[in-house]
């Protein structure tokens, strides 16, 4: 009889829990994810609001939550003080290039010149002793050099970025302030070119692509050319893009790099952080903070997350609202697995699922589908996928984000879900559970 009273009780429990058989899914920290994110700057450019309004520009960084920024090692001391500034003021760090060239009329014309990195580096230990974070390879030597231009060619360029690279390493790891910190690869222009340079593994600490989509969804181009091709450089080092977004120039000639229009890049930056995250790239930058001009037919112009004016684009308040939900600094832990199960159609859905230290699960999906047509320059809004989340936990409250287009108000509030439907768009859906 007790026997039966056991069995009994365990079929009603399972009956009640409505058990689903699937494996526990693992999770990431949810500001794993918020610190992959990083940005260009230029605060050496002294005609653009980088210094004209930097009072201005800082605020607006600081308030975006992003606590990465790629720059040059300008020796300049007011160029330094604004960088150091930032990182007083709201934490941020810099990944700075080191490529100086030999004299040239357009310096980054210039032949790479091994003799003048101990300067360079000089300059980061003294101008930049707090805000630097880690110090990155030529930049985009193949396209200046590789590809020819008449007054730029290097004939044997493959062979000076490999020399480079090792010299540069060297003179890092052999500098006592500066040997903890991480070297990246040089980066290409076009990734078909690392495979030229070959493996340089052993010489630095992550790889570098940069993955631009071409006005494309996020994952456009991203494995079958880029990583494959970086691969050949970095070996098995882990990778980072250091340079990737959009640009509004929509009145740009067709060709070349095209663009996509603010309100596709506003759901497209969203869902690159998590789709690089999600393939284990170690962190995007995009590029770059603010548009450097006005003219809409000029890409360098518009490849801003804000515009020359500073207002913001949708892809700030996309990526703020992001951070804002995700964020959770403080010391390591180990993230507890979900079990969970998403039904129906699961065609070019993306899943990424975080925690935070304070127990609760954070699952982002998405359908990683164009948003915009670069050929027919036509706006594509393809329909939100029906899913269910079947819950095999018990929890007691689950949320609802969507950060692209409603920030960090909470559409949905269910209490003890079991199941959940859900409405998978192409943005950033986030599904908050407390346990």
């Amino acid at each position: 009889m007790t026997c039966l009273k056991v069995t009994l009780m365990a079929l009603c429990f399972s009956l009640l829990t409505d058990v689903v058989q699937s494996a526990p899914v693992p999770a990431r920290p949810a500001d794993a994810l918020v610190d992959s994110i990083g940005v260009n700057t230029h605060f050496g450019y002294t005609d653009r609001p980088y210094v004209t309004d930097f009072d201005q520009v800082k605020a607006k960084l600081g308030a975006s939550g992003i606590r990465h920024i790629r720059d040059g090692a300008d020796a300049r001391k007011d160029v330094a003080a604004r960088i150091n500034e930032l990182h007083d003021r709201y934490g941020i760090r810099v990944l700075q290039i080191v490529g100086p060239r030999v004299d040239s009329p357009t310096p980054w014309r210039g032949t790479l010149a091994p003799e003048k990195i101990g300067g360079v580096l000089n300059t980061i230990k003294t101008l930049y002793p707090r805000s630097n974070e880690a110090i990155e390879g030529p930049n985009e030597y193949d396209v200046t050099h590789g590809n020819a231009l008449p007054s730029a060619a290097d004939p044997d360029w493959t062979a000076t970025l490999r020399r480079y690279t090792e010299a540069l390493w060297k003179a890092v790891k052999a500098d006592p302030v500066l040997e903890d910190r991480p070297v990246l690869a040089p980066s290409m222009a076009h990734a078909a070119n690392a495979p030229k340079v070959g493996d340089l593994s052993a010489f630095i600490t992550y790889g570098n692509m940069h993955p631009y989509p071409g006005g494309w969804n996020p994952s456009h181009n991203l494995e079958g050319y880029n990583v494959v091709n970086t691969i050949k450089v970095s070996s098995d080092k882990p990778i980072w893009a250091t340079e990737t977004g959009y640009h509004n120039a929509m009145k740009q000639k067709p060709g070349g790099h095209n663009a996509a229009p603010e309100a596709a890049a506003g759901k497209y930056g969203p869902r690159l952080v998590a789709e690089y995250f999600r393939r284990g790239i170690g962190r995007a930058y995009f590029y770059e903070f603010l548009d450097e001009g006005t003219n809409p037919a000029e890409q360098e112009h518009n490849f801003g997350l804000v515009r020359h004016d500073l207002s913001e684009k949708p892809i700030y308040t996309a990526l703020k609202a992001t951070i804002d939900l995700l964020k959770d600094p403080g010391k390591p832990f180990n993230p507890r697995p979900l079990d969970y199960a998403l039904e129906g159609d699961l065609t070019d859905v993306r899943q990424v699922l975080l925690q935070k230290r304070n127990g609760r699960h954070y699952l982002l999906l998405w359908q990683e589908v164009p948003s915009y047509d670069v050929n027919t320059r036509t706006v594509l809004n393809p329909p939100t996928r029906p899913l269910t989340l079947r819950l095999n936990e018990r929890m007691r409250r689950a949320r609802l984000y969507l950060p692209t287009t409603h920030g960090t108000k909470a559409l949905e509030t269910h209490s003890r879900p079991r199941t959940l439907k859900l409405d998978v768009p192409d943005h950033l859906l986030i599904v908050e559970l407390r346990p």
